[in-house]
């Protein structure tokens, strides 16, 4: 991992007090290098797997492994607090959600967030995220940035299809969504642009029927729902925003409903998750941790958009 810098609109738009943002940074700069380290995050208290929304936000440092106090090294000793804000240690190793398993579904018109897409060569499937624009007006879908390079070889204007081809019910039968245009690797996220001859699509969810508004920071605690290729609709809760596995704007998800079953697996990687209330855009789903509870990843949609300078459509 490397130092990031939050932007000024997360900090304004969570409400991140200055103190906490001070010990943030300092956190960042102190163990976002090490190895065992796998991100820090500005987050809610988490003890015995339950949040304590009520006691203030914390420093979280993601770690590989956590191990009692007394075996460790006195390097690797989390301090109670830094700069005067309190810590939590979180155990979680994350990746991509790669490596789908095959749901063969027919070509369905028009496209929804979240139905299955794919790189037409060396693809396998991932989920249709949001549909923007630039200031020309040339239409994008947002989908996570390793799915648009998946198998490598990849160059612009690949062409990617609905379905992805691990779902096609038979070789061809899919539709040419757009093309390959660009990848943001800090975040993950990539851009697929769509012409005159792409099938019409609208931001609204696959089995929901929701219509996804703009995006905006979510904040610690806030409640949020994806619409997954794999998955389906599934609830979670933002634990923390900070750097997760080197990608800064980072969302640390918890599953809302852990005994209703995974909220989140292989081909669910381009979703978007969106509050559960307003329905406005949040985070763009990335990855998973490899242990239980099964946290999942996503990136900032407001940071992508303002980045790319994209407007919601």
């Amino acid at each position: 991992m490397t130092p990031v810098r939050v932007p000024r609109a997360l900090v304004r738009e969570t409400g991140v007090a200055p103190d906490v943002l001070r010990a943030f940074r300092a956190a960042v700069s102190r163990y976002a290098s090490k190895r065992w380290v796998t991100g820090v995050t500005i987050s809610l208290k988490e003890t015995g797997q339950a949040l304590h929304p009520d006691a203030g936000l914390v420093i979280a440092i993601h770690v590989i492994k956590k191990r009692p106090r007394a075996r460790l090294p006195k390097g690797r000793r989390i301090p109670s607090k830094i700069l005067g804000i309190r810590t939590d240690v979180v155990e979680g190793e994350y990746r991509p959600c790669a490596g789908p398993v095959a749901i063969p579904v027919p070509v369905t018109l028009p496209l929804e967030m979240g139905m299955s897409i794919s790189r037409l060569v060396n693809g396998s499937a991932a989920s249709i995220g949001g549909l923007v624009r630039d200031d020309a007006g040339t239409r994008y879908v947002l989908c996570a940035g390793h799915t648009l390079r998946e198998g490598g070889a990849f160059k612009k204007g690949d062409p990617l299809v609905h379905p992805g081809q691990l779902d096609v019910l038979a070789p061809g039968q899919h539709v040419v969504v757009g093309r390959y245009e660009k990848v943001h690797l800090g975040v993950d996220a990539g851009l697929v642009r769509l012409d005159a001859a792409s099938p019409a699509m609208s931001n609204r969810t696959k089995g929901t029927g929701h219509r996804v508004g703009p995006p905006s920071y979510p904040r610690p605690g806030d409640c949020v729902r994806k619409s997954g290729r794999t998955t389906g609709s599934t609830t979670a809760i933002v634990q923390g925003v900070g750097t997760l596995s080197g990608y800064s704007m980072a969302l640390h998800l918890r599953p809302a409903n852990p005994a209703a079953g995974l909220a989140f697996d292989a081909g669910d990687s381009g979703a978007v998750w969106y509050d559960d209330v307003s329905h406005g855009a949040r985070g763009l789903h990335i990855g998973v941790s490899q242990t239980p509870p099964y946290y999942g990843v996503a990136s900032a949609v407001a940071y992508i958009t303002q980045r790319w300078m994209l407007t919601w459509v």
